[in-house]
């Protein structure tokens, strides 16, 4: 799927500290996710191709979009952190 948005190299110096904060956010729960097994699969997602042109931020809600989703790869083992 498209996304219609700016790479985010090209908007990350006009934005504030709180959008800055905001899409590192969105950027580590959307990888948290992908991460994580889901019914049918013993094993997230790994991009694999994390950088600041696979990061969109859409113009009609300036939210983080990951993209280039080309070299991912499934996992082959989930592995959860425990918390101490």
């Amino acid at each position: 799927e498209r996304v219609d948005g700016a790479p985010i190299s090209d908007v990350i110096s006009d934005a504030t500290t709180t959008q800055r904060l905001k899409w590192i956010f969105q950027l580590a729960s959307a990888l948290d996710a992908l991460a994580r097994p889901r019914p049918g699969a013993p094993a997230g997602i790994v991009h694999r191709d994390v950088k600041p042109s696979n990061v969109r931020i859409r113009h009609d809600d300036s939210r983080a979009v990951l993209v280039d989703f080309g070299v991912a790869r499934q996992r082959k083992r989930y592995h959860q952190r425990r918390r101490h």
